[in-house]
């Protein structure tokens, strides 16, 4: 079955073939997920991070997000991780107006810190690497220069 993206760029069948039996593979060997991230008494990681802990202090919030420094990454310095107070595990299981507060959030710490190069990740599901299951976004600044 091709189609959609296959097509839109113009891949060749014989390639749009092998990329579907390598999907169709991964998805019956299944793939075990990580194990999930969760707070000191076992709930939900971010519901905890909301009201600040050490671990995870806190950088900006507003009435429905909060804005927390990830400081268990030592490789991603300034790694931040923004989220809705309300806790939900998909993001797609978010609102309009938490989504608004979010990447307002995101975006008021990228200027705050004036970062130029950063990107905002998105894990959605277990199959997709989500360890957290409470929706989030991570801001993790670029630290490669582009040569030329």
């Amino acid at each position: 079955m091709r189609g959609g993206i296959f097509d839109h760029w113009g891949c060749p069948a014989p390639a749009a073939d092998r990329v579907i039996a390598a999907v169709r593979a991964l998805i019956e060997r299944g793939r075990r997920p990580r194990q999930p991230h969760v707070s000191a008494d076992g709930g939900c990681l971010l519901c905890e991070a909301a009201t600040g802990t050490p671990r995870l202090p806190l950088v900006a919030e507003s009435a429905g997000a909060v804005g927390v420094l990830s400081v268990g990454e030592p490789s991603a310095a300034g790694h931040c991780v923004f989220f809705p107070r309300r806790h939900t595990p998909n993001l797609h299981d978010l609102d309009g107006a938490e989504l608004t507060e979010i990447f307002s959030l995101v975006e008021r710490v990228a200027i705050a810190l004036e970062l130029d190069r950063y990107n905002v990740l998105q894990n959605n599901g277990a199959r997709a690497s989500q360890t957290v299951f409470h929706a989030h976004v991570h801001l993790v600044r670029s630290r490669r220069r582009r040569r030329g």
